[in-house]
């Protein structure tokens, strides 16, 4: 994703990224995720990118038109779940900032692993 980083255009990426996803066969769907490489924009907290990428997801949500879902929308809550494009995400991030996690460091400034719970259902139901 370049910068500046735009809630339009990750949208259209997760548009693809689902439709290509609809000419799977349902047994690779739930692995077949989508990875999202954020441009490098000089040093930062990985609070700050974390802040910053909750920004465009949420950013991204309010203009997608699921405001009102019966999601709890505070991701600081136990009940908290990302719906978007009428699916529930699993979303990792993972940064160059962790230094001690190094499940969380895929080497580049920002990587969001995205996944959606439907199509990993029916992986897991499939197999």
């Amino acid at each position: 994703l370049n910068y500046p980083y735009s809630p339009e255009e990750l949208s259209k990426d997760i548009d693809l990224y689902l439709n290509e996803l609809k000419k799977m066969p349902k047994k690779d769907r739930g692995i077949s995720g989508l990875l999202v490489y954020f441009e490098p924009i000089g040093n930062m907290s990985i609070h700050a990118k974390q802040f910053m990428v909750w920004q465009l997801l949420s950013s991204m949500k309010n203009k997608d038109g699921y405001k009102k879902d019966n999601i709890d929308n505070n991701p600081l809550d136990d009940g908290y779940a990302y719906r978007f494009k009428n699916e529930l995400w699993f979303i990792n991030f993972s940064s160059n900032s962790y230094k001690h996690r190094k499940s969380r460091n895929l080497g580049a400034f920002i990587t969001l692993a995205m996944q959606t719970l439907s199509k990993s259902n029916e992986y897991f139901n499939y197999n």
